[in-house]
């Protein structure tokens, strides 16, 4: 105890050199200057002067405070060694360009058996085995099963809503096996937003310079009432008109 007496003594001597040297230095650099140190400070100093071993023990109390507060407001647990991670895959969006239009599933998948079957003792029960405790919202309608004992699927019976966004909330209590602990239990995902995208191609006769076309195509994400929207269409050509003039395409 006698070295940390010794250094808390330098340090607190460093301090008042320091302390009655800064205004000698101010002083030889800007000049003379009045200034009175509150009250609070000097009593500070006196106190530290006179008692300095309490002084200690304040500061080391006020610091170890500082730190637990520090530790605590940045502690991070550890993972349990048994957890489980957990994914979602949004579904895609639906092709209607296909011969058989079939509504994309999605899936959450884990990185541990969670089932509450275990798959690798009867594979040809896991489809089989009922979901309980998870919900999706907005409600669609379609069915949950298991794709295997580490993936839950959703099998939509009607197409997805377009741009709409849905939230997976699972019961770990009801939907998974006893004991198994997963990192998340509710999920967020959107499907996909409505888009349209416009391609041009511009044609000369080549027997008449003056013969020219231009064939514009309109590309949409989802279907769309084609007299519906032919009657809101109108096509303009620029004012300032050249060899292949730009068209604008507008709908009301």
């Amino acid at each position: 105890m006698k070295w940390l007496a010794r250094a808390y003594f330098a340090v607190m001597w460093l301090i008042r050199w320091l302390l009655s040297a800064i205004p000698a230095l101010f002083s030889a650099i800007f000049g003379r200057a009045n200034y009175a140190a509150p009250s609070w400070f000097s009593g500070l100093i006196r106190n530290v002067t006179e008692r300095p071993l309490r002084a200690f023990l304040v500061t080391g109390v006020v610091g170890l405070l500082a730190w637990a507060a520090h530790f605590w407001a940045n502690y991070v647990p550890p993972e349990p060694p048994n957890l489980v991670h957990a994914t979602l895959t949004a579904p895609l969006a639906t092709d209607y360009r296909a011969d058989t239009i079939a509504y994309s599933t999605f899936s959450v998948n884990f990185d541990g058996s969670v089932a509450p079957i275990n798959a690798a003792d009867d594979p040809s029960k896991i489809g089989a085995v009922a979901v309980k405790g998870v919900t999706l919202s907005p409600n669609l309608t379609g069915s949950w099963a298991w794709g295997d004992d580490r993936s839950l699927v959703f099998t939509p019976t009607l197409d997805w809503p377009i741009g709409t966004q849905f939230t997976v909330q699972i019961d770990p209590k009801l939907a998974y096996a006893p004991h198994v602990i997963v990192d998340k239990s509710e999920f967020d995902f959107s499907t996909a937003e409505f888009a349209i995208s416009l391609s041009n191609e511009y044609n000369q006769d080549p027997s008449n310079a003056l013969l020219k076309q231009a064939v514009y195509t309109l590309n949409f994400s989802h279907p769309v009432d084609a007299k519906s929207l032919e009657s809101k269409l109108s096509l303009a050509a620029d004012a300032d008109t050249s060899r292949f003039p730009e068209a604008k395409l507008g709908a009301d």
